[in-house]
């Protein structure tokens, strides 16, 4: 893949979770970038993207912590954004808490079952099953990923 099937790639997958497709393509932008942080100016010029449809993509992000932004001495007024990996890692800890939400709520609903659909009852377990073994695996690679980062 390009870097710009890799940005279209991340604006379609955000798209399918319910993000804009410019806000996978601004995070998607950071990842194929080899510049450590980037201006708005420049992420507006590399995506061709109008400033107000930035600024609207830009906003959530950095309130949910998937990127970040900074100033550099002699310049306040000039941000530079970049991905924030704290954030990155807490947005996927999110993700598997919400993975935990919803083993529960299945197994709430296997137990009211009175199996008049057994096979939905059956695909309920699978399910169970399926996220209990998902679950804690991948709390120990985000543990695993915390700890190399720390060191």
């Amino acid at each position: 893949m390009n870097k710009s099937e890799i940005i279209n790639s991340f604006a379609e997958l955000y798209h399918s979770q319910g993000y804009a497709p410019l806000q996978g393509k601004i995070v998607g932008l950071f990842f194929v970038s080899e510049e450590r942080s980037l201006t708005f100016q420049e992420i507006q010029d590399k995506l061709g993207v109008s400033k107000g449809a930035i600024s609207k993509a830009i906003n959530p992000l950095l309130e949910y912590g998937i990127i970040k932004s900074e100033t550099k001495p002699g310049n306040q007024r000039r941000r530079y954004f970049n991905i924030s990996p704290d954030g990155w890692m807490d947005g996927f800890s999110r993700w598997i808490d919400s993975l935990c939400v919803r083993r529960s709520l299945l197994v709430n609903a296997l137990e009211l079952r009175e199996d008049k659909n057994e096979p939905i009852s059956v695909f309920i377990k699978k399910q169970i099953d399926m996220l209990e073994d998902t679950i804690p695996y991948l709390r120990s690679k985000v543990e695993e990923n915390n700890n190399n980062r720390n060191k």
